[in-house]
């Protein structure tokens, strides 16, 4: 069998589907077979569980929200409770610990059955705001791939070995199961080793929104102050 050796440039889900391709049959089956199924779900769920296990930069996610009384509902793609990196209001960093307003943040899950946010993430404040505009950045899940030209947003063939170690194991097919999630996991070290996430002061001096310049209006006071106008409004 062919050495286990998958590229490290590949970006898409057909890229990868590809790299599995010569350690698992030969070639990618068919868009309309279970099997190709199974194998994006792998891929999907591969990818998944490495964003869960680490703070990657590419995963780090920025979302204008609403907070507003006990508790806010956390965006949907926010995956774990150690997810919230900043939450950031009137620039001030609502998580850190000891900051100027004294607010304290718990992350918690809704586990209120009778609720229609049941089974959602959810940010509980010791200080309830009232309607106030916040700036996010959290770990967020990749989006799921599904078109074959869509791009993984984690190491394609990190997830592809992953991958290749589910295939191994739900079909029995020959192959080592051990060596490609041990490969899978050297990547995954060899990544993290090089994934930098910025200071929080980075973010932090980031956070003003350019102001809405209304040129429209602009150019009308423009015209209307320029001298030897026929006092004509526009």
């Amino acid at each position: 069998m062919t050495a286990l050796e998958i590229s490290s440039s590949i970006r898409t889900l057909g890229e990868v589907l590809n790299a599995m391709a010569p350690f698992a049959g030969g070639s990618v089956p068919d868009a309309n077979d279970q099997e190709y199924l199974d194998w994006v779900s792998w891929i999907q769920v591969k990818q998944e569980e490495y964003a869960k296990r680490a703070f990657w930069r590419r995963c780090l996610t920025r979302e204008e929200i609403t907070v507003d009384g006990e508790t806010t509902v956390l965006p949907d793609r926010f995956n774990r409770p150690n997810a919230l990196f900043i939450l950031i209001v009137d620039g001030v960093d609502w998580h850190e610990n000891g900051n100027t307003f004294g607010q304290q943040i718990v992350v918690e899950m809704n586990n209120d059955v009778t609720d229609q946010d049941f089974g959602k993430w959810q940010m509980r404040f010791l200080i309830p705001p009232v309607n106030k505009d916040a700036i996010i950045w959290y770990y967020s899940n990749p989006p799921k791939p599904v078109a074959e030209s869509d791009i993984l947003l984690l190491p394609g063939d990190m997830i592809a070995y992953a991958a290749l170690g589910q295939y191994f194991f739900t079909t029995g097919a020959e192959g080592s199961q051990d060596n490609a999630d041990g490969k899978a996991e050297d990547r995954f070290n060899e990544y993290l080793s090089i994934e930098v996430i910025p200071d929080k002061s980075v973010f932090l001096s980031h956070t003003r929104q350019t102001p809405r310049v209304d040129y429209l209006q602009r150019a009308k006071n423009y015209y209307r102050s320029r001298p030897n106008r026929s006092g004509q409004a526009i």
